[in-house]
């Protein structure tokens, strides 16, 4: 130690010296040099020179918002919107409203709702159907008859929904402008948020064929094809060969309590068996929506509950959206999650 004081000395050295790692000497540990400019005066660091952690974010310009919660502070810059400060957002988001000022981009109308509470930050969800101003007329002159009039609803996905009311108040009517077999002469539906396009034969086959199930009242089989074949057609329009098919309808037939009877025509079969038969083939393409018109209405009632149970776990299995029209208020509440009704003027009303 007192040679390498004594090389110091000789060469003329002021700087201290940095004791070992682990020494205990007790000598501080020499400050860095400050960069100096040509007059002597201290250098300054370039911003790009400092390190900046990973979750900084730059102060705003503005004293009076909090850039980290993005608000406020109640009581300061009356009038002044909320405003964002990091650099990353921009008014290229293209939000209605939105524009930028000297201190970012100035909240929508929109945003401002969400971070107040008054409206919930989860995405909403889309209805199966959606029905703005819908009138459906039959008729001409004094023999006019208006079947649906100026119906607003909101059908809701992947669920069970009936609609009650007394006859003659529009609800057939209503399941074949949902279904494509019949158009309204006003208004527009929706499905699953885009317009249903009436008027493109095309388009309305494409969404008849790969979307909807029907089940009728009146069964509507085909009276010359045996059971299996009733229940395979759907399969077969979809361009799939009868034989191809036969093997999966049989197995729907089973499953509805049928074994044994794909063989047998409509006209050797009981009501409700026809019926079983129609719901078979309904489910056979697993579509996304079943539109079923009075599935139990010539049915007695242990038959009509097994048919029920049958749609009902159908629904639960495939989480498809059943639109069920019936007078039983019973049936609708025991199975049904949402309920509309027709009412004596004929406006269509959500209940439950």
């Amino acid at each position: 130690m007192f040679k390498r004081l004594l090389r110091i000395i000789d060469d003329g050295g002021e700087k201290a010296i940095k004791p070992p790692i682990g020494s205990d000497t007790g000598v501080s540990k020499a400050e860095p040099d400050v960069p100096q400019r040509a007059d002597g005066a201290e250098k300054v660091p370039a911003a790009n020179d400092i390190p900046v952690p990973p979750d900084h974010e730059p102060e705003s310009p503005n004293p009076h918002v909090n850039v980290r919660d993005n608000t406020t502070p109640a009581g300061s810059m009356s009038g002044q919107q909320n405003v964002r400060s990091k650099a990353t957002r921009s008014a290229s988001t293209g939000m209605v409203g939105a524009h930028t000022t000297p201190y970012g981009r100035i909240r929508t109308p929109q945003e401002e709702a969400l971070s107040s509470g008054v409206l919930s930050s989860r995405r909403r969800v889309v209805p199966a159907f959606q029905l703005s101003h819908v009138y459906k007329v039959y008729g001409n002159g004094q023999s006019q008859v208006v079947a649906l009039r100026d119906v607003n609803a909101e059908i809701p996905a992947k669920e069970m929904v009936a609609v009650i009311g007394v006859s003659g108040r529009g609800k057939s009517t209503l399941l074949n402008v949902l279904g494509g077999l019949d158009f309204p002469d006003k208004g527009s539906v929706y499905f699953h948020g885009r317009m249903i396009c009436y008027d493109d034969e095309a388009y309305m086959h494409e969404y008849r064929r790969n979307n909807v199930g029907f089940i009728f009242q009146e069964h509507n089989l085909v009276s010359y094809l045996p059971a299996w074949k009733n229940v395979a057609l759907p399969m077969v329009l979809k361009g799939s060969s009868w034989w191809e098919t036969r093997r999966f309808a049989i197995q729907w037939l089973e499953r509805m309590g049928l074994k044994g009877k794909h063989r047998s025509f409509p006209s050797q079969l009981s009501g409700g068996q026809k019926q079983r038969v129609s719901v078979a083939r309904a489910f056979a393409t697993r579509p996304s929506i079943i539109l079923a018109d009075e599935p139990t209405g010539d049915l007695d009632e242990a038959t009509g509950k097994t048919v029920m149970d049958m749609i009902s776990r159908f629904q639960s299995e495939t989480g498809c959206t059943v639109v069920m029209v019936t007078h039983d208020r019973r049936m609708a509440a025991k199975y049904c999650k949402t309920i509309f009704e027709f009412t004596d003027t004929g406006i269509m009303e959500r209940r439950r």
